[in-house]
């Protein structure tokens, strides 16, 4: 378990990390583009990791950070190579060491708003699907209504569902008893994007998918609130773990606060009175808005026929495991029950609102739909073209299992799942209207 000095350890290097930041000079734009002579040994390091000399990376890693102790990218590459050797005590050490860093730089270089937004309920909208089943195409109609932000602007916030992230420490304290330093620096390494993987090249793998966000939010000046915020929420939560033992139901509250802290951030450095949220709890995962303080969802659902066909293509993919018209309609079903068993658990318990809505009446209802949603959003309509969706491109969506599975299949889907079906897409839904 997480030991008693880390309290102090957090309040030193919260002032280490501010004497660091004044050292330099310019802003975090600037300072990334000034040339760096510890830049040919984060390269050096990265270059060992990818192929796969690891022994060889922590040894660079450790010789480069004795050279440049406040080059946070080297800092953190130690980090992963130390949680990949087992090392979580030092590794721990250094990443409130390096949080306490990163904070004061994106602080000091994030969007500068005088006015500090506080969401209520129904500004923090969230888009959840059944994986393909189109509810990103609704969240980019509504990109176009003024006063609104996408968030993440890189794609799916992965801060609740993903490993590592708060779902998954929660999890983890519930089954262990509490945290440990190990949990602790993996919930460090998801928020920066630092996680090592090892497994074979182009196979998918949850964990790059995070690194890979969050690295890129870490590029986008509008994150910069954001990211902050996260940090400083993990600082708190070593300086928790220190102060107390936490139970599950404590770190609940204390990610329900944070989170909402770190969207009210988001919607500060975009200047925005709405956040639309892309796909953070998946729509048959509605229990994890317990990590969020009230909210309001957008749940879409869609025709399992044409759903399969895009399910089945993403499935097929290296690492993933591939589905079978009888394995999607037992989990399309199930899915299904799930989400109507817990939206009406989710407004009592935590406050939060649904509105359902399906894909093929968005699609073919365009207009009417658009109006209802936004009423019942209490959403402005998209100015001009519905935000960045196309309505065309979205009725190529309606009917496209038509020739694109076999009898076979589409007479399992069509026996195991007959209430889910919309009689439009067996025409295609007329298309070409």
């Amino acid at each position: 378990m997480v030991s008693t000095q880390w309290g102090a350890l957090v309040r030193r290097a919260r002032r280490r990390g501010a004497a660091t930041v004044r050292r330099m000079t310019g802003s975090q734009d600037r300072l990334e583009q000034r040339p760096d002579p510890a830049e040919p040994m984060v390269g050096t390091v990265s270059t060992a990791l990818a192929t796969g000399d690891l022994d060889q990376a922590h040894q660079q890693a450790e010789q480069g950070w004795r050279h440049r102790p406040d080059h946070i990218q080297l800092q953190d590459l130690l980090i992963a190579s130390l949680d990949h050797r087992g090392g979580s005590e030092r590794a721990l050490e250094l990443s409130v060491d390096n949080a306490a860093r990163r904070i004061e730089w994106l602080a000091r270089s994030r969007v500068t708003r005088r006015h500090r937004h506080q969401l209520g309920p129904a500004q923090r909208i969230l888009f959840a699907g059944f994986f393909r089943s189109g509810s990103s195409a609704v969240l980019d109609c509504l990109r176009g209504v003024p006063g609104t932000t996408r968030w993440t602007p890189t794609g799916e916030m992965r801060l609740l569902k993903a490993p590592g992230g708060v779902a998954d420490l929660v999890r983890r304290c519930e089954t262990q008893g509490g945290l440990t330093d190990s949990d602790l620096v993996d919930f460090y390494l998801h928020l920066t994007g630092w996680k090592l993987t090892r497994h074979p090249p182009g196979t998918f793998h949850s964990r790059d998918v995070v690194n890979r966000h969050s690295a890129v939010l870490f590029r986008n000046r509008r994150a910069f609130g954001y990211l902050q915020t996260c940090l400083e929420s993990f600082l708190e939560l070593v300086d928790l773990t220190t102060s107390t033992k936490p139970t599950a139901a404590d770190l609940v509250s204390f990610f329900r606060d944070a989170v909402g802290r770190a969207l009210d951030a988001a919607a500060t450095d975009a200047g925005a009175e709405v956040v639309l949220i892309n796909q953070t709890i998946n729509a048959w995962r509605l229990p994890l808005s317990q990590f969020l303080p009230p909210s309001t969802f957008v749940i879409v659902h869609r025709d399992p026929r044409d759903q399969y066909v895009d399910v089945r293509q993403v499935q097929g993919k290296p690492g993933l495991t591939p589905t079978t018209a009888e394995l999607f309609a037992r989990d399309y079903r199930r899915n299904r029950e799930l989400t109507d068993r817990d939206v009406p658990r989710i407004a009592q318990r935590y406050g939060h609102r649904s509105y359902r809505l399906s894909f093929e009446d968005f699609v073919l209802d365009h207009e009417r739909q658009v109006r209802a949603l936004t009423d019942a959003l209490g959403l402005a309509r998209p100015r001009g073209r519905t935000g960045h969706y196309l309505p065309s491109r979205g009725r190529d969506g309606v009917g496209q299992h038509i020739g694109a599975v076999s009898p076979s299949e589409l007479a399992t889907l069509t026996e195991a799942l007959p209430e889910y079906l919309d009689p439009r897409t067996a025409t295609g839904g007329n298309r070409r209207r």
